[in-house]
């Protein structure tokens, strides 16, 4: 936690990665619309029983308001997050949760490890087309990587009750980065239209190794689980 840089915008660094989140919004029958931290009127952040808690408030497209809350604690090898938004009064609704946003810089060594399926890894993105690498519903397990020369970088969603989620892979060229999301359907209740916590703890984290090491750090939760 020590380690963690956080910019004017609430958007703070972490072991190489720039992490923040995105809210897709819109009309339940166009493209979304995405919203950040640099969308939000204000920021704060306060230190609270060793958890960063890092609030923004106000929003043009979903009222004055309106505040999105992240919490991010260090727990063993991983920094876990959760995010919940309230107080929302706009037109359009929020749709999709975007928890984490996680972009980091784009080598020549960098792969995707994804777990649709049976699990696989996508190759050579320094000379992959700007956009989409990898995006597919979790199955078999719920935690992907971006794999370097003997080290990489970590995500997982902790959810033993299996909600619906997807993770997202992007290439930028300007400059070079790989991004990660990982994307939470909001239910369309009215309930949820006002307010909505992602029921589940979102993990980051950077470890020594390769897709071996990364599956250990997820195997160690996943025995613990009832399925």
């Amino acid at each position: 936690m020590n380690a963690m840089t956080t910019g004017k915008n609430g958007e703070f660094r972490y072991q190489g990665m720039t992490i923040g989140w995105r809210l897709g919004v819109g009309n339940l029958k166009n493209d979304l619309m995405f919203i950040g931290p640099d969308d939000m009127a204000e920021f704060s952040s306060a230190r609270e029983d060793g958890a960063l808690v890092c609030v923004w408030r106000g929003s043009r497209e979903c009222g004055e308001a309106f505040t999105v809350r992240a919490v991010w604690r260090g727990m063993e090898s991983r920094l876990v997050g959760t995010i919940e938004y309230g107080g929302h009064s706009g037109e359009l609704r929020v749709e999709e949760v975007h928890f984490p946003f996680v972009a980091l810089p784009l080598t020549k060594a960098s792969r995707v490890l994804t777990s649709d399926n049976q699990g696989g890894v996508h190759n050579d993105l320094w000379h992959r087309p700007a956009g989409v690498v990898a995006q597919a519903a979790f199955s078999s397990f719920q935690y992907c990587a971006v794999l370097e020369d003997g080290h990489g970088y970590y995500f997982d969603h902790r959810d033993p009750a299996w909600h619906t989620k997807e993770f997202l892979f992007e290439v930028s060229d300007t400059p070079k980065t790989v991004t990660y999301r990982g994307v939470h359907p909001v239910p369309l209740t009215e309930a949820s239209r006002r307010a909505y916590r992602v029921p589940y703890e979102n993990s980051v984290g950077r470890f020594e190794g390769g897709w071996y090491e990364s599956m250990r750090i997820y195997r160690k939760w996943a025995l613990e689980q009832s399925w």
